[in-house]
């Protein structure tokens, strides 16, 4: 494949466009949108691995806040005039900042710094939730999306949480495709937050959030918007990402209680607040249903009856249950794997519409030419097209098999043959040619249309490709 990422940087820099050029440089950005009470904040917690973004209803929930690596925490706030305005805040439940008896309505944004290594490549900028009572807080949201930040639009994707399939979620999707006009399905992943209260907080209560998970994926209209659903307990991961000792050692003494009072006690959150015979005071056994949830608690204490509870088990046992590594998972594989072919997609688009495109028929010569003939751009073309529906003539078994090679799952080889293992050149080499076979065959049917032997042609392009990279 060509480089596509090398000849964009090329014309952004012969275009003059220094800020373009600086977004391959930096770290990816992600915004996290939802409806108010969709659990983002919670969500932004767990991404992070500490309690920063606050939860509750504040001012500062009010605000996009923008949360980067840095070397220590600091907090900016920044005015509408690009004045910048250094907050003093406090660490307690996430960040408690203090305007400075400024309203929230003064600022754009606000810049937190956190040097957590989580941060490392990825800015996370969490977005006031839309059908907030106010509407200038519901709207703020869609006005960031639709603006630009340094000289170019303000995200690279978008993780949405949405608690149920909503017109709103749809609603809210579409707007944003259509203010990021080189987005697709291939820039947003949806997440189904609080994904334990789905199954009412049963034992399987994550296994029934990924039924409904995947039902909504195959929606037409999740399909056509979004590359992924994934099933998440936000306060579960948010926890098991900051348990601290105290609550370890609250959650051993619950589990050496008898266990009919363990077990009568974990029935509601009424009851485990009423079940003083745990061996917690009540204030302690408050505070973990706040952090835990009681199906959190469920799986807490099922963790400390087989492991004995230590640290380390806990935390992965509990950030296992919540889902939270699926969705790094993905955001891996459609996102950082490909972050290069998202960023020239979107440095292309914002070239066409420049000036300095638009004046110069060299440039304008030279962009027509890789947005045309680069294989990376067509693939992510394609996608969008098997995604829309409109590739449903294939059937729902290749429509499958021709966006997974496509890099649907992700770009890495493994991924495009639906392998779960690295594969030897040997191997490689032979699947790839079976796929070749495979997509020959389809387009040479009497039967196929323009759009099928279209995506084929992509399809066939893509194995020629990757056996160039298996053989060496």
């Amino acid at each position: 494949m060509s480089d596509l990422v090398a000849d964009t940087r090329a014309l952004v820099r012969r275009a003059g466009l220094t800020e373009l050029d600086a977004l391959f440089d930096d770290a990816f950005r992600f915004a996290i949108a939802g409806l108010v009470k969709a659990g983002k904040s919670t969500l932004l917690n767990a991404l992070i691995g500490e309690r920063l973004a606050p939860t509750d209803a504040g001012e500062c929930t009010r605000i996009v806040s923008w949360y980067r690596h840095g070397g220590r925490y600091e907090v900016v706030g920044v005015g509408h005039d690009g004045e910048l305005v250094p907050l003093r805040f406090e660490r307690r439940r996430g960040l408690e900042v203090d305007l400075a008896g400024r309203d929230h309505g003064d600022f754009e944004r606000l810049d937190v710094s956190c040097p957590t290594p989580r941060l490392t490549g990825q800015t996370l900028i969490d977005l006031p939730g839309h059908g907030s009572l106010s509407a200038d807080v519901s709207a703020r949201a869609q006005r960031f999306l639709g603006g630009t930040v340094d000289g170019r639009r303000p995200v690279d994707a978008v993780i949405y949480l949405t608690r149920h399939h909503h017109p709103t979620d749809v609603a809210f999707l579409e707007a944003f495709q259509g203010d990021l006009h080189h987005a697709s399905a291939t820039s947003a992943i949806a997440v189904l937050s609080r994904a334990d209260e789905l199954g009412g907080a049963r034992p399987d209560a994550m296994s029934t959030a990924r039924r409904v998970a995947d039902t909504l994926a195959v929606d037409p209209r999740m399909r056509r918007l979004c590359a992924d659903v994934v099933p998440v307990a936000g306060l579960l991961a948010e926890t098991a990402a900051t348990l601290r000792n105290d609550e370890i050692a609250a959650l051993r003494t619950i589990a050496a209680s008898p266990d009919d009072v363990r077990r009568a006690g974990l029935l509601s959150v009424d009851r485990f607040a009423r079940a003083d015979d745990l061996g917690a005071t009540a204030e302690v056994r408050q505070a973990l249903v706040g952090r835990l949830g009681i199906f959190g608690l469920r799986v807490a204490l099922d963790i400390v009856e087989r492991t004995g509870g230590s640290p380390d088990a806990l935390t992965s046992g509990l950030a296992a249950a919540s889902g939270i590594g699926d969705l790094r998972q993905s955001l891996e594989r459609r996102f950082f794997e490909r972050a290069g072919v998202l960023r020239a997609r979107a440095a292309l688009q914002i070239l066409a519409d420049s000036a300095a495109v638009i004046d110069d028929a060299d440039l304008a010569a030279d962009l027509d030419r890789i947005r045309s003939t680069a294989h990376e751009l067509r693939e992510l073309q394609a996608l969008d097209v098997v995604r829309s529906g409109a590739a449903d003539v294939l059937g729902a078994t290749d429509a499958a098999a021709i966006e997974r090679l496509l890099g649907g799952d992700g770009p890495s080889l493994s991924a495009r043959l639906g392998a779960d293992r690295h594969l030897d050149p040997a191997e490689a080499r032979s699947m790839l040619l079976d796929e070749r076979r495979r997509w020959a065959t389809v387009a040479e049917s009497p039967f196929a249309t323009s759009t099928t032997v279209e995506l084929t042609e992509v399809a066939m392009r893509t194995c020629d490709s990757l056996l160039v990279g298996a053989i060496s």
